[in-house]
């Protein structure tokens, strides 16, 4: 789903290698796939650059192995398995892509395969038909060309959250009460 629209997809496992997301995790380090010109930019509006919040969001991932992120029947493109086109380019689901390629680097990949193996047949799936796969992965597919307007459409709107969001400023009252109270003595009338 992505808006107010959804789009027909089907799950499927497919081994990791076989995935080419906005950035590779691949061999540890961060490398982009839009500057080897594999991949292209109109599908990808997060920067996975070292350093960025979106990087540490996958190293941050592959350390937490919550398996329920990617293994899940979550409609939205937010979360769930990533979301794949004709070529095996993920449209939806980079950072979930290139956290299971850096658990798969530092020999860590078996949380999700336990995790994918518990729940394939809640998605038709067997789990002998990829036991002979390394790194399995679960990807919803659709049937897109992922060079296309169309497909750069659904990336940038199946990104943006399918319910209403608070405001900054409503967020921010939320947690005040998680602060410690030490925390206010700090603040000064400049930080406001």
């Amino acid at each position: 789903m992505y808006g107010s629209k959804s789009h027909p997809a089907e799950y499927r496992v497919v081994p990791l290698e076989s995935l080419v997301s906005s950035h590779t995790f691949s061999d540890g380090n961060v490398t982009s796939n839009i500057k080897r010109e594999i991949y292209p930019p109109e599908l990808q509006e997060n920067d996975y650059s070292i350093g960025t919040p979106h990087y540490f969001k996958v190293e941050n991932n592959a350390k937490a192995k919550v398996a329920n992120y990617w293994v899940s029947d979550n409609p939205d493109a937010i979360n769930g398995p990533p979301i794949i086109g004709r070529n095996n380019l993920v449209i939806n689901g980079n950072g979930r892509t290139m956290t299971l390629q850096l658990a798969a680097h530092n020999n860590d990949y078996q949380w999700y395969r336990d995790a994918l193996d518990q729940k394939a047949s809640q998605f038709g799936i067997d789990p002998a038909a990829y036991a002979d796969m390394k790194h399995p992965v679960l990807v919803r597919a659709v049937d897109m060309d992922e060079r296309t307007a169309e497909a750069f459409t659904f990336a940038k709107e199946a990104n943006r959250p399918a319910t209403m969001q608070n405001s900054l400023r409503d967020q921010a009252a939320s947690y005040v009460d998680l602060l410690p109270s030490e925390a206010f003595s700090t603040i000064e009338a400049d930080d406001i």
